[in-house]
């Protein structure tokens, strides 16, 4: 339940020299993280399947047994009516979105200049935003499935790292479907990170999902190539092997680090900056302009601005915004320099207060 507090008026003034910047709230996607404990290892001859991860007909193989293959080379190309009508479905909402995102930043103008109405304003923001929400939904669904190409039904398959084709497990015109191995891909002298998953996360994990490594203070990216079908005997986990993408860094073989994997499918949150976050009473908050009422005479300049204190609760968070409850979408907040406002508050406390 999100607490209430009266308003806290505070003014600053502008010849300090403090910069109090003002952002907007917006919907912003966050993903669900799981942080395990893995091991870098070295496999000799290690494998990695190649996987569909969408339904379709297999129409053609770029590869054959025996080749040699880069990371990011074409494996097979699927005709997929799974893809197929998500293109569609984006295409036509682009369509739909043109005059309908015109017709909101004209009514957004008019509104600021007091020829037309609060209501009407939220109104054509309601649908412009319904349907932005929409295409970005299914853009985070393309880019989880892999697909480059947003406009066609044919979806490539692409080699996750280097290595020498072993096998083709599906012959050309087969049917698969999202999970399917197609192609088994040999490494040599392989260098992979050894993750170890609670159980009840293993219907979450899926060969070709994007993870990452905390390696010494640098962020790696990873890549899943084999989910074990053994657990570990010890800890009675899911033993997950992930094939490292790019990196600079000498890794040392045997070193016991922490993993994230991006679990679920990708939700929208109301967001803020990190930097807004302020911790008083035992309970987040940040800083919004004190609300002005509507159609108000205008009055001479002055250099003071006020600011209200707003209790919020915290649901998520990443390296820069935070996904919180407690606002609404557009609502303008302090995004940074939060701490200024709060000494400015407490000192105002005190004056208040003390004896």
């Amino acid at each position: 339940m999100i607490k209430t507090i009266g308003a806290i008026i505070i003014s600053i003034t502008l010849s300090n020299g403090v910069d109090v910047p003002i952002g907007e709230v917006e919907r912003k996607t966050f993903y669900d993280t799981l942080k395990v404990n893995s091991k870098i290892i070295q496999l000799t001859d290690a494998k990695q399947s190649i996987m569909s991860r969408v339904e379709g007909k297999i129409t053609k193989y770029f590869i054959h047994i025996g080749d040699e293959v880069e990371e990011g080379q074409q494996i097979a190309k699927i005709e997929s009516m799974e893809l197929s009508k998500l293109s569609s479905e984006l295409s036509l909402l682009k369509k739909q979105l043109q005059p309908i995102e015109k017709n909101y930043l004209m009514t957004k103008k008019l509104y600021k200049t007091g020829m037309t109405s609060l209501q009407e304003y939220n109104r054509q923001k309601i649908k412009y935003s319904e349907i932005k929400s929409k295409i970005e939904s299914i853009n985070s669904n393309l880019s989880l499935m892999g697909a480059k190409n947003s406009n066609s039904n044919s979806y490539i398959l692409y080699a996750y790292s280097s290595g020498v084709v072993t096998d083709i497990l599906k012959p050309l015109n087969a049917i698969v479907n999202r999970g399917d191995e197609l192609v088994t891909i040999s490494n040599e002298k392989s260098i992979y990170i050894k993750s170890f998953l609670p159980l009840r996360y293993a219907k979450d994990i899926r060969i070709g999902q994007k993870s990452t490594l905390n390696y010494g203070g640098e962020k790696i990216e990873l890549k899943v190539s084999q989910i074990l079908h053994n657990l570990d005997e010890t800890t009675q986990q899911v033993i997950v092997l992930s094939a490292i993408q790019k990196s600079k860094v000498h890794l040392f073989i045997n070193a016991f680090v922490e993993s994230t994997f991006y679990i679920g499918s990708p939700k929208k949150y109301l967001s803020i900056d990190k930097s807004a976050l302020s911790f008083y009473q035992n309970d987040w908050v940040i800083f919004v302009p004190k609300e002005e009422e509507e159609h108000h005479h205008e009055e001479e300049e002055d250099d003071e601005f006020e600011y209200d204190i707003k209790i919020i609760k915290v649901l998520k968070r990443n390296r820069t915004i935070v996904a919180i409850e407690g606002v609404k979408e557009g609502d303008r907040y302090v995004s940074d320099n939060s701490y200024y406002l709060k000494s400015l508050f407490l000192k105002s406390a005190m004056g208040e207060h003390g004896h």
